[in-house]
């Protein structure tokens, strides 16, 4: 009678020792399922790096035609005379350009509290209504400094109807290419954040 009880005993020890293994692994591989918010941050922050590696990789380091441009008051400069500061970070608007791309990205440009930042953003404007496009920004109290396109910068990117960003030295090099997301704001303030950091 008392083997069987200890028999009983070792068989509901052996039962419970497999159930808490077994409890104690389905714990485990659920926590590794599950990311923390810091985790998910960085995950986050990786994924939109290699967004914006995968443009610059397929774009960095082009070198740009000194073109002509129309500034507000009618009158031809060309590119390398309003690099002014460097390094610039331009805002290159195509024809069809998308206007909530370019007032998301410009409101995204005025909660940066540096203003010597901001003053050395510059859009370039490929559209024909350049003068509309400067009605609306002034009335919005966009204060900077928008340049009539006349020719082709000599970017592959210009033949594409999306809004994009990117830095140029006095070599008129250009890189840190980004194309513009409506679609997720998040990449374009990461871009913001980063590009600014390096002005």
């Amino acid at each position: 009678m008392r083997k069987d009880k200890i028999i009983i005993l070792n068989i509901i020890i052996v039962i419970l020792g497999i159930v808490f293994i077994y409890s104690v692994c389905t714990v485990l591989k659920k926590d590794k399922g599950k990311l923390d918010d810091e985790q998910r941050d960085c995950l986050f922050d990786k994924n939109i790096l290699k967004v914006v590696l995968k443009t610059n990789i397929s774009y960095e380091d082009k070198k740009l035609k000194n073109t002509h441009l129309l500034n507000k008051y009618n009158e031809s400069v060309y590119l390398n005379s309003i690099m002014d500061t460097l390094p610039v970070l331009f805002l290159y608007v195509p024809m069809q350009g998308c206007e909530k791309c370019i007032e998301d990205i410009i409101a995204l440009i005025y909660e940066f509290p540096d203003n010597k930042k901001v003053s050395r953003v510059k859009i370039l404007i490929k559209s024909p209504n350049f003068r509309s496009f400067l009605a609306v920004y002034g009335n919005n109290k966009i204060n900077i400094e928008a340049f009539y396109v006349q020719d082709e910068l000599g970017l592959k990117l210009e033949q594409f109807d999306t809004p994009f960003l990117f830095l140029s030295d006095s070599n008129l090099k250009a890189d840190h290419f980004f194309l513009l997301d409506k679609n997720i704001p998040d990449i374009n303030r990461f871009y913001i954040e980063k590009v600014f950091s390096l002005l």
